[in-house]
């Protein structure tokens, strides 16, 4: 993404390569609570992406009707991984194949022993060359 200033006149502009525009997945996580979708980034055929004020239309439609959310044109640039937020999706009840505690990790986690091969807890091993002092214990 790159910021650039127009030399004619006091005209900023941001170009940005493919792929790189996003939706704000938190606000779609909140959005979920009130039974609404934010829109996603509208790409044609040529892979452009649609334009900002497309955008902020079908957002503000996502929104009509909440008490105190409106939308504001206004611009705030920064680097937000948001990828990071797909563990929303290990919440999902629908997405478990089996209660999660029944996974062997995560029973381990949660119990603080592992399990042997007839079930039984075991105790985690001290590595060689490892000491235990009394301060440790």
């Amino acid at each position: 993404m790159k910021l650039k200033r127009s030399e004619a006149k006091e005209v900023f502009f941001i170009s940005a390569r493919e792929g790189a525009a996003e939706a704000n997945l938190s606000l779609q996580k909140l959005l979920e609570q009130y039974n609404r979708q934010l829109a996603n980034f509208e790409v044609d055929e040529d892979g452009a992406i649609g334009s900002v004020e497309e955008y902020l239309n079908l957002t503000q439609a996502a929104i009509d009707g909440l008490k105190r959310w409106q939308i504001r044109r206004w611009l705030v640039l920064g680097h937000f991984a948001f990828g990071r937020f797909v563990i929303y999706s290990d919440l999902k009840r629908e997405n478990w194949h089996t209660h999660p505690v029944l996974h062997p990790l995560v029973n381990a986690i949660l119990s603080g022993v592992e399990r042997g091969q007839d079930d039984e807890p075991t105790l985690p091993s001290i590595p060689d060359g490892s000491t235990i002092s009394a301060a440790d214990a």
